[in-house]
């Protein structure tokens, strides 16, 4: 009863990671060795079962053998089980991945799944989206300096504007003095 128990524990553990459309990896936290994949793994890498079972994980994973073992760390811990990483695939292209890991116990040791999702296109889009914020905030700042300078401009021109007007009421002034000053003097020869 037993034996068929675990029978069939084997095989819905089979079927949940060999039919499943996301990619998973089976870890050793230990080495980084990587120990089993499913078809989405090797359909999104690019190397086929065999050879990723040959790997190592910091052969995918671009970070330093000593940060992919401290994020190892922290999730067989549970310290943190959710990581966005950057994979190199077998082309050489790098993608940015979501990666969500746990442990998983098999024959008493203890192993990394690791389930990944490619985020590549919105990771892409959000940097273009911060690209677009700050083109915008750079454009409302010019905008900005730019409705204070006519500000000033026309506070000048409104200034310069007064002082014509003061002039202009002067000149009258001394031209109507002028005239009553010339017509003084045409009365006077007369």
């Amino acid at each position: 009863m037993a034996e068929e128990s675990l029978k069939e524990s084997e095989e819905r553990y089979h079927s949940l990671f060999d039919n499943n459309h996301a990619v998973m990896l089976l870890i050793d936290p230990n080495s980084g060795n990587i120990i089993d994949v499913n078809p989405a793994a090797t359909s999104f890498y690019g190397y086929n079962n065999d050879e990723l079972i040959k790997m190592n994980i910091d052969d995918i994973n671009i970070l330093s053998e000593e940060e992919i073992h401290d994020k190892m760390q922290k999730s067989v811990s549970s310290q943190q089980n959710h990581f966005l990483f950057k994979h190199r695939l077998a082309s050489g292209e790098i993608r940015d991945v979501d990666v969500y890991s746990g442990t998983f116990a098999v024959d008493g040791k203890k192993l990394l799944y690791s389930i990944v999702h490619d985020v590549t296109d919105r990771v892409i889009a959000q940097d273009k989206l911060k690209q677009s914020n700050e083109e915008l905030q750079s454009l409302v700042k010019n905008f900005e300096l730019l409705m204070k300078n006519c500000n000033q401009q026309e506070e000048e021109l409104l200034q310069i504007y007064n002082e014509l007007k003061v002039s202009e009421e002067r000149f009258r002034s001394i031209i109507e003095t002028f005239k009553m000053h010339i017509c003084v003097q045409i009365k006077k020869e007369l």
